[in-house]
């Protein structure tokens, strides 16, 4: 201990008789040289704190704006899937659609659909529908069939025999409606005055629309004198006629 205390007293007095400071002086330069140290050290740990604070902040805003999108990315999955499911965002929209079909009968959802596709078929429409019941008859239904813009599909359910508004194979359509026209050609005749809805509706090329048109065209306008009156109806033209003529009279 004395040793130090000598080697002390060294340094003191070499630093006095170097700088040629009094005892006192050197006492005070070093207290303004352990102040600027300590303020310093106080200074830097300030500078410190705040550089952390705010790369904390930032980190926290980010992991919040994070957060955000994570919370809005479910809700915009929970949108994608809804088009996916049957009889939902499929039906009628704002947007112009490219084909509009009414899919009816056995099927899980029927309703007004827009297909939004090329070249859709009837097994696409019944997809949107959501698919056939347990009890429907698809045995006659050609799921390959082109689908037209404004087309009824009906999927007849068991027991039921299927309607003419079931799209056929393009390559079977001309003779089966060939074969069709024969024998309506022979055995349909109706009286265009005296005949119901339902008659005009068993003519080749009349859907109950038109037939609907006919009857009250009569209703309003008093009996048909002849069967070209049948042209004053709204839907029957020269080509339309040529078509009945053989099938109606007064």
């Amino acid at each position: 201990m004395a040793q130090i205390s000598n080697n002390r007293t060294q340094i003191i007095n070499k630093l006095m008789r170097r700088f040629n400071l009094s005892q006192q002086q050197l006492i005070a330069v070093a207290a303004v040289v352990i102040l600027a140290i300590v303020s310093a050290v106080v200074l830097i740990g300030i500078i410190s704190a705040e550089t952390s604070e705010s790369f904390d902040r930032s980190h926290n805003q980010a992991d919040s704006t994070q957060g955000v999108t994570v919370a809005e990315n479910p809700q915009h999955t929970q949108e994608d899937n809804a088009t996916d499911q049957p009889g939902a965002d499929h039906k009628i929209k704002e947007a112009s659609p490219q084909m509009m079909v009414h899919v009816d009968g056995a099927v899980k959802s029927p309703g007004l659909y827009a297909l939004q596709m090329a070249n859709p078929r009837v097994n696409d429409a019944i997809q949107i529908a959501g698919g056939l019941t347990e009890d429907a008859n698809g045995q006659g239904i050609n799921l390959a069939a082109p689908v037209e813009d404004g087309q009824k599909i009906y999927i007849p359910k068991k027991g039921e025999e299927p309607p003419p508004e079931i799209p056929q194979p393009e390559q079977n359509k001309s003779t089966s409606n060939k074969q069709t026209n024969t024998k309506r050609d022979k055995k349909t005749v109706v009286d265009i005055n005296r005949a119901t809805v339902e008659e005009f509706t068993k003519l080749h090329g009349v859907g109950e629309g038109l037939a609907q048109r006919i009857v009250a065209d009569r209703q309003k306008n008093g009996p048909f004198k002849t069967t070209e009156d049948l042209m004053r109806v709204s839907g029957i033209g020269q080509k339309k006629f040529d078509q009945l003529k053989d099938n109606i009279r007064v």
